[in-house]
């Protein structure tokens, strides 16, 4: 039995969750599929997990017009103030790396020869999901304050 669980990102945070997802991409298919997963966080808090899934599914598909044939994993990994993203193909990361080095600093990353971590901060939704926790108590509190007035 293991005794410690396998950090997959190269940022090497043990605070991760045990659960790691792993997105085999061989196909458009397989790339609509990983879409569709995280077609759900466009409204919700995560915009940030959003911009970032936007941003790859744009890439990959560019990459899948270029190359045709291509097959690479996304491993994810996430504690409480972050999620990881790690593409584990040496082109791939690559072509990944020199995009996002174009990009802002939205997207921080560590590469190696064959893999590329994304670190993504969940900070910025957790403070609008605090927000709208203080608005909805005091709409509970205005509810409870109009039923109880004469």
């Amino acid at each position: 039995m293991r005794k410690s669980q396998k950090i997959i990102n190269l940022y090497d945070d043990s605070s991760i969750g045990s659960i790691k997802s792993v997105v085999s991409i061989g196909s458009e298919e397989d790339l609509n599929q990983f879409w569709q997963h995280f077609d759900m966080f466009e409204n919700a808090e995560q915009k940030i997990l959003y911009r970032f899934i936007s941003l790859l599914y744009a890439f990959v598909a560019r990459l899948f017009e270029e190359k045709g044939e291509l097959f690479f994993e996304i491993i994810i990994e996430e504690n409480d103030v972050c999620f990881y993203f790690t593409i584990w193909n040496m082109n791939v990361s690559t072509a990944l790396k020199k995009l996002l080095k174009q990009q802002s600093n939205d997207f921080p990353f560590k590469a190696d020869k064959k893999r590329i971590t994304i670190k993504l901060i969940k900070e910025v939704s957790l403070k609008h999901h605090e927000i709208c926790n203080v608005e909805q108590e005091k709409r509970r509190q205005n509810l409870i304050t109009s039923l109880t007035e004469p």
